[in-house]
């Protein structure tokens, strides 16, 4: 069964992302896929919270980042949205670009910073 791109909703696509949407959007996926992995991994000049998702317990780890400048915002909803996807095949049995959600989950752990720096996504 290929995952159903319109019913993963909790990222949001079309609006300005911030920390705080991060950290909301964060909290919903976690409570909907609880084999979600999350951790703050450092601190921003700012103060703002850098975070990291896993998914996946497999030996063969693969790093995702995102938002590495002021005007790359998008590219977190976008993550993201690949992260919702991939959790929510996950969870119904599903593929992902014609592959096991299962064997992705077992094979591969997945890391992913949504948002490397979260002040410059603050001034864009």
């Amino acid at each position: 069964m290929a995952v159903d791109t319109k019913s993963a909703g909790i990222v949001p696509t079309n609006v300005p992302w911030t920390s705080a949407l991060l950290a909301a959007v964060i909290e919903k996926l976690q409570l909907c896929y609880p084999f979600l992995r999350t951790a703050v991994i450092g601190r921003s000049v700012l103060g703002r919270p850098v975070y990291q998702l896993s998914i996946g317990r497999g030996p063969c780890r693969v790093g995702y980042n995102a938002a590495h400048h002021a005007n790359e915002w998008i590219t977190t909803p976008v993550l993201l949205r690949f992260l919702e996807q991939y959790a929510a095949g996950l969870l119904r049995g599903g593929t992902l670009g014609g592959v096991e959600c299962i064997h992705l989950f077992d094979n591969y752990t997945l890391d992913i910073v949504p948002m490397v720096n979260p002040d410059g996504v603050g001034l864009a």
